[in-house]
Parts: structure tokens; sequence; C-alpha cells
């Protein structure tokens, strides 16, 4: 429990996802401990929220030493100096929600909000692939495309706190101006595992021969089918794999990188991505940057939010001086 004196060791790490809340306890060398996940409510707001307040005050009970405050990744527009989320799409409702605010109010500690591809980037630069380098990209491929950016060994967030919405970057000029392209972002609505799905069952109502025929068409079916040599699954999974070389290839030029980390579901259950994003960067970015930059899967998986979390609070305790009140 937090508050008896002792020098505050541990944070209380949150994931909030549109499909699922995770969280957990993490030391100051990024351990997790006590890990949970549920799913998340789609009802309304106050039911997401009250949710990660039960999370919050159940990792506070289990915590063996004093918690120094709590960190909580949303896939939101944020304001990260008050916690404010101004506008999360994936979320039921979640227009002008003062999470930081509530989380301290209720707990009396702490608490920090941030998008969460700046803290699964701040992971995997913490605890992950990222390690020891100064400029990284965190490309994350699964049912969206997004990602975060570390340069100069800091978190990169940008004028409105949205630097990383990688998914938009306009890849193919015939695709930009799709439905799904214009409501999401142009990579996203080629290289996301909705995406993929959307573009097998495209070709299959058109009456092309495939594998796929006559089964539940999934991310997973497709890879699988790509890989067993199915020319629809293989066609489909190269174009989102190309798209997803030009973006980063292009991010490697402007930005001078020295590591390039994939990961989310889709991204890691596809060889092939990996692949075509160190070839198209070997063939399409600045060759002065190309030569040097490493170009490596995810090594966190899905903790790399949580453990980017508890780096925001320890980092930020740190950089205003704050000591957890006494409880």
């Amino acid at each position: 429990m937090a508050g008896d004196g002792r020098r505050a060791e541990l944070a209380v790490a949150v994931d909030v996802g549109g499909t699922k809340i995770a969280a957990a306890v993490a030391d100051r060398q990024g351990r997790l401990a006590y890990k949970v996940r549920v799913a998340t409510p789609r009802t309304d707001a106050q039911a997401v929220v009250d949710q990660i307040l039960t999370l919050v005050r159940e990792q506070l009970e289990r915590a063996a030493h004093p918690v120094a405050g709590i960190g909580v990744a949303v896939p939101a527009v944020v304001d990260p100096a008050s916690g404010h989320v101004y506008w999360a799409p994936n979320l039921p409702g979640w227009h002008e929600i003062p999470l930081g605010a509530i989380l301290q109010e209720v707990t009396g500690l702490p608490a920090f909000v941030d998008y969460d591809g700046h803290l699964a980037v701040l992971g995997e630069h913490w605890r992950g692939a990222g390690r020891g380098a100064r400029h990284v990209v965190f490309v994350i491929v699964g049912t969206g495309v997004g990602g975060g950016l570390i340069l100069d060994g800091r978190v990169h967030r940008a004028r409105d706190n949205i630097a990383g919405a990688i998914g938009w970057m306009v890849v193919d000029p015939s695709a930009a101006e799709t439905p799904m392209a214009l409501s999401l972002g142009c990579l996203e609505s080629l290289a996301s595992g909705p995406a993929l799905v959307a573009a097998a069952e495209q070709r299959l109502a058109r009456g092309e021969p495939s594998v796929l025929r006559g089964q539940p068409v999934t991310p997973a079916t497709v890879f699988a089918a790509a890989e067993a040599g199915d020319p629809l699954a293989k066609e489909v999974v190269e174009r989102a794999a190309r798209a997803l070389g030009f973006a980063v290839a292009g991010l490697v030029s402007v930005l001078n990188l020295e590591v390039v980390i994939l990961g989310g579901g889709v991204s890691l259950a596809a060889p092939a991505f990996l692949e075509a994003v160190r070839s198209a960067v070997a063939q399409y970015a600045q060759p002065i940057s190309a030569r040097s930059v490493r170009v490596v899967a995810a090594a966190l998986g899905e903790e790399a939010v949580l453990i980017g979390a508890a780096r925001l609070v320890f980092q930020r305790l740190r950089k205003f001086r704050l000591s957890p009140p006494q409880r």
C-alpha cells in the first residue's frame, strides 16, 4: 500500500484499449506484477472510467510496497500536463474526460495520462528493442496503425500531442481517397487487420478463387492462406506489406533513425511484414540513413504500453520533484 513513509518504489500502470483494459504494478526496473486484463465496457464513458478505477484500487491493494503514482495509456488525444482526455474515438462517449483529476481525487496519488502510442515507444525504449538508442520509431500494426517516436532520447509529442499517427501517411494515391482511407488514414486503410480482411472479402465477392472461400475471413486466416501459397491471400498480404514498407522508408529518410520497431498483433503475426519493411528501407530510404538503421520486431508485446505507463510515472515524478502524498 502507498503512504507508509517508505520510498515509493512502485507504480500502477493501466493500458486502456477499445476492447480490453490491462493493469499491473511495476517497479523502478520495469518489472510487472499482478497483471490483469478485462474487457472494455461498451455502454458509456462512465462505465469505462469506473472499470479503470476498480482496477487501480485492486492494484493498490495488491502492491507490497509504497506506490508512487498511477500511469494510464489511452488511445486518445490527451493533454499530458493535466491528464485531460479530449477525444478517444474507440471508447464510447469519451469526450472531455478529466481522467487524471478523477484518478488523483479518488486515490490521493499523482496520476499521469498519455497517448498509448507514446507510452508504447517509451516502454520499448526503456526495456525493449529500443534500449540504448536515441532515435527510435515504434510502428504498431493491429486493429489500427499507430506508433510513437523517441527523438534525441525523448518522447516526441509535438504540438497537439499526437505525433506518431503513422496510419495517416499517404503511401498509395490510388487508395488515399477511399472512404476507409478518409476516415482512418491511408496506411491504416491498407495495412491494418480490418484492412486485410476487407481487401480479401472484396476480392472474394468478385468471385476470385481462394482457399478462404467458405471460411471466416480474419487476419489470421488470411496470413495462413498466404503462407500456404494461396494467390489471393498472398497478394493481399504483399500489398499491405509494401504499403508499410513505403511508410517506414519515408520515416527513415526524414528522421535519420537508429531503430525502427515493428509491433502489434498484425505485424508480429506476419514475418513478411518485417522483411518487406527491411527491403523497402534498403531500396527507397535515403542511403546514408538506410545503411545504419536497424528494423527489428518489438520485444515486449502487449506489455510495452504498461511498462511505458510506469516509466511515465517515474519520469514525471522526478521531473517535477513530486512526492506521493501520505495516506
